[in-house]
């Protein structure tokens, strides 16, 4: 799953950008998070990625490569 986030990350420039971007808040990138994957991924993965947010790490989350 965390591969589907990772491929979702590289691939959309836009989803790229706004987690990157030091203007939008953290508080504001989690809840955008909370609400695309509330139903696609476990809570535990999504808090994963929130805590990443929080701790300013966004741009470790595309650091693994699909499988084929």
């Amino acid at each position: 799953m965390i591969n589907d986030v990772s491929a979702a990350v590289r691939r959309e420039p836009t989803l790229r950008r706004f987690l990157e971007s030091p203007r939008v808040s953290a508080d504001e990138k989690n809840a955008v998070l909370a609400k695309a994957f509330q139903d696609r991924l476990p809570r535990l993965l999504v808090r994963f990625l929130q805590l990443l947010i929080a701790n300013r790490r966004q741009m470790l989350i595309p650091i693994s490569r699909a499988s084929t």
